[in-house]
């Protein structure tokens, strides 16, 4: 077969087992007597990836033949990525939470870069007080660097898509959906059209930390209504008081302004007051029920881990001066 035809089935198949695959998932488990076809499907995917092409053959001419050397076949298609069955059954829901969390601090001008076994990115806030560094874990098989323009424009158009699995190609400058009822093309900058950050996330990772603890979105939420009532201020402060970790809403710079204080549970380290922009916590993404927090006073750096399935997140927010 040629390098066209062997895609066109490659994709077909693809779909394919990801359908078989997720309806295995809800039958097979309920009936122990029954076995899985996605197996086969996917055995059958390999033999046809590992099967040899060969350039379309040209018409014989029905008169002499031409002085000279024939004309070359046309070349084999360049750009597109293969696909394994992993990547054709990835799941949807999933890869758009991983692009909503990077739109929310940055949605112009990502770079992705595509490893082998996941998907990274590197962004921060306008002011540089929130860094999100973020990975999908998945297995495309290949390596390759994306300059996505619009997270959010990409995240929308594949929303459109009616099925959670999902087959992209990856070309050279675009990312290519060519679905049952759903086309289209989303062009993607030039390499090295986008900046990559200077952020050294090797020499964050080795600080020492002064206390970790946990926040659960609950206790976010209830942090979130309190602002309604200190409107004045934009600031948290967390620290500890009588052996409890606290975290208070309000200015501690200027007088007479209102506070709301909650409780985050007993602690076994002491922690002076580390105060922080409340709109950076808004922006963290709830893809679990709880975060790790660890702060490192010497530098005023706090970092916010949260992991779900397939997504780790690390927030790196900034500590105010006051």
């Amino acid at each position: 077969m040629t390098p066209e035809q062997k895609a066109g089935l490659m994709q077909l198949m693809g779909q394919t087992y990801g359908e078989a695959h997720k309806q295995d998932q809800m039958i097979i488990g309920q009936a122990g007597n029954l076995r899985p076809q996605s197996p086969n499907l996917k055995e059958q995917f390999e033999q046809v990836a590992k099967a040899p092409t060969v350039a379309p053959q040209q018409p014989h001419p029905t008169g002499p033949p031409a002085p000279g050397p024939p004309a070359p076949g046309p070349p084999a298609p360049t750009g597109i990525q293969q696909i394994t069955p992993e990547q054709a059954a990835q799941d949807k829901s999933e890869f758009l939470k991983f692009l909503d969390a990077i739109s929310k601090i940055n949605d112009s001008g990502v770079i992705f870069d595509i490893k082998e076994d996941k998907i990274t990115s590197l962004v921060s806030s306008i002011d540089s007080t929130l860094i999100l560094y973020s990975e999908y874990q998945t297995k495309p098989g290949f390596e390759d660097t994306l300059n996505v323009p619009d997270v959010k424009k990409l995240r929308n158009v594949l929303d459109t898509i009616e099925y959670q699995d999902i087959n992209l190609d990856i070309n050279s400058n675009n990312i290519q959906y060519n679905g049952d009822g759903v086309k289209f093309k989303y062009h993607l900058y030039e390499e090295g059209f986008i900046n990559r950050s200077n952020i050294n996330l090797d020499k964050i990772s080795k600080f020492t930390f002064d206390v970790t603890f946990t926040l659960d979105r609950a206790t976010l939420q209830r942090l979130f209504k309190g602002s309604t009532f200190a409107s004045e201020t934009n600031k948290i402060y967390f620290y500890t008081e009588s052996g409890n970790l606290m975290a208070e809403l309000t200015d501690r710079s200027r007088h007479n302004t209102d506070n709301f204080t909650i409780s985050l549970g007993k602690v076994d380290f002491t922690l002076d007051p580390v105060p922080v922009n409340l709109d950076n916590i808004r922006l963290l993404s709830g893809i679990n029920d709880e975060f790790e927090v660890k702060v490192n006073t010497e530098y005023g750096v706090i970092v916010f881990d949260i992991e779900d399935k397939d997504i780790k997140l690390k927030y790196i927010i900034s500590a105010l001066t006051q």
